[in-house]
């Protein structure tokens, strides 16, 4: 999936079975990763219906930290780990690829 951003302020989310990966095609969106989701909800479930357990949502990130991606740069945002991405001013285009974690 490639996201373009312009004016983005992400929301903080959680993701429990997908590992994140994502890579920056242009611009310089910073993502917040780490650190704790602050009012954890679960997400709606896309049929409208329910919840999807495996998506959680937040009002912010206490103590994460701030990365900065610059065209070409890839970040890897493991299972469970709180993250958010913004992009203020220079337009972002990002690739992201979703990876399921493995159940042995």
């Amino acid at each position: 999936k490639i996201l373009e951003d312009h004016d983005h302020s992400g929301e903080p989310e959680i993701h429990v079975h997908e590992h994140d990966l994502w890579l920056c095609v242009e611009g310089e969106p910073v993502f917040v990763v780490g650190g704790k989701l602050i009012n954890q909800e679960a997400r709606q479930a896309e049929s409208g219906q329910g919840v999807n357990s495996n998506e959680w949502k937040g009002t912010s990130i206490e103590g994460g930290r701030e990365i900065k991606l610059n065209p070409g740069d890839m970040l890897w945002i493991p299972a469970g780990e709180p993250h958010m991405h913004s992009a203020h001013g220079v337009p972002a285009r990002l690739m992201i690829i979703k990876i399921p974690v493995l159940k042995g």
